[in-house]
């Protein structure tokens, strides 16, 4: 889905259960840039797909390697060193790239999870690129339950408010 903000709303919920550990502003982007790959494929569609044919374009293959773990592992290794020279340069707490790297990387992981369970067929995803198996665990009601699990994570950041804008000092 190339909606990122739903990967982020998603991946934030997921961090307030377990944000200890991981940086958020790493984690919010490891969640949301693999979907550059789909914004690049959904232009492509649209020189093959006739005009206005909706189902042509929703079909269009859009997830190769950056919705893979080798993908979400360089997206990670360039948003940490991105992040940590913000950070240098904002004048922010240092933060070690190790725990940038594993907090962008396991916030691709959130974004594979959700697209895991939500493509198939074609668009499938690509786990182990450059392999061409592709893999979908889409469950009955899977829109449904990650709409649910959107408006929870919402109630959960507001309610974990000044443990966010904490680790954003």
């Amino acid at each position: 889905m190339v909606f990122t903000l739903y990967h982020a709303i998603i991946s934030l919920g997921f961090w307030v259960v377990v944000s200890s550990e991981f940086e958020i502003i790493s984690f919010v982007l490891g969640s949301m840039l693999p979907d550059i790959e789909s914004v690049y494929y959904a232009f492509e569609a649209l020189k093959y797909c006739p005009a206005n044919d909706y189902v042509c374009l929703a079909e269009y293959p859009s997830h190769y390697f950056l919705h893979s773990f080798l993908g979400i592992t360089f997206l990670a290794c360039i948003i940490a060193y991105s992040v940590n020279f913000l950070r240098e340069k904002l004048g922010l707490v240092a933060v070690s790239l190790k725990r940038l790297f594993i907090s962008a990387v396991i916030g691709g992981i959130t974004h594979l999870f959700v697209d895991l369970t939500v493509h198939r067929g074609e668009d499938a995803l690509m786990l182990f690129f450059p392999f061409p198996e592709r893999f979908s665990f889409v469950f009955p009601c899977s829109f449904a339950f990650w709409h649910g699990f959107m408006i929870a994570s919402i109630f959960a950041v507001i309610a974990c408010r000044e443990k966010i804008t904490r680790w954003l000092k």
